[in-house]
Parts: C-alpha cells; structure tokens; sequence
C-alpha cells in the first residue's frame, strides 16, 4: 500500500548527483574568487601608481596623495590575501570583519 510519501524519497543515486555537482560548483566559485581579487589587486595597483605621479606633479599635496597611494597598495595586497583565503574557503559565509576589502 502506497503511503503517498514514495514521490518525495531521494535516492542515493541523486543525492550523489547533487553532491558532485555542488562539489564542482564550489570550486568553480573559488577560482572566480581568485580571478576578482586579482583584478581588484591590479585596480588598486594602478590607482596607487597615479597618485605617486600626482604627488610628483602636484608638490603642495604629495603628503596626501602619497598616504593614497600607501592605502591603495595596501588594499591590493588584502585584496590578494582575500583571493588566497576566499579561494578554499568552501562556501564560507564572510563577515566585513574577516579580512575582505571594504570601502575606503
């Protein structure tokens, strides 16, 4: 006698399915991972670049211009360790606490 709860059972078949597909998902977005950091390292890089040539052309606000240029290198650098860290990090929920860029 059919109880009505047979359609809902999944069967181990597809929970594997699932799981190797989540699997893959998972290292799919870790590499994104990597790649975003990256290309928000290379930002920061470029922006940290125009504000030495601006402090160089612009003596009156070099002080300013070049502690700019050391915030950005800095957030380059965080950036890469976010890549490195985010891209293992298996789905891990982040807080703004836990290292990754934020607003300057």
């Amino acid at each position: 006698m059919a109880t009505g709860n047979e359609e809902l059972a999944i069967s181990p078949e597809m929970l594997a399915q699932d799981a190797h597909r989540m699997q893959a998902f998972s290292r799919h977005l870790g590499a994104r991972v990597v790649e975003v950091a990256e290309a928000l390292a290379r930002t920061e890089e470029s922006v940290a670049a125009t504000m030495d040539r601006l402090a160089v052309s612009h003596p009156e606000r070099a002080e300013r211009l070049k502690a700019m240029s050391e915030s950005a290198r800095k957030q380059a650098a965080q950036a890469r360790q976010w890549g490195r860290d985010g891209s293992h990090a298996g789905g891990r929920a982040g807080t703004a606490s836990d290292g990754r860029p934020g607003p300057r």
